[in-house]
């Protein structure tokens, strides 16, 4: 039942009622939840070494601007997006911990 319910409401972020052995739970289900942070590509110097960083990032990640999605990991796909403006960066992972420090690792990206 908590499954079901689980599912049901995750749009709704419903699982950040969960207790911690809830929680365990739908990690070992391999549920995949998302980091969201906005950063800043200014440079072709600064897109390099992004794309370095997130390359040792063993969980997929997208880069969203405006209506185009495009993989992190992709130079290319990367210099197809306008990189005047912040850009969003979804990770998606189910270990919280080892994004929170890929972010910190990232920092001078991001949008302050």
């Amino acid at each position: 039942n908590f499954i079901c319910s689980f599912i049901t409401n995750s749009l709704t972020h419903e699982w950040e009622k969960c207790t911690i052995k809830q929680y365990k739970f739908i990690l070992r289900l391999g549920v995949v939840f998302m980091k969201k942070v906005m950063i800043i590509l200014s440079s072709i110097d600064a897109v390099k070494v992004f794309v370095n960083e997130i390359n040792m990032l063993p969980y997929d990640a997208d880069l969203v601007s405006g209506r185009y999605t495009v993989d992190a990991k992709s130079i290319m796909g990367i210099f197809s997006l306008n990189l005047s403006q912040p850009i969003e960066l979804v990770i998606h992972s189910d270990n919280d911990e080892a994004c929170d420090k890929f972010v910190a690792k990232i920092s001078d990206f991001l949008v302050k």
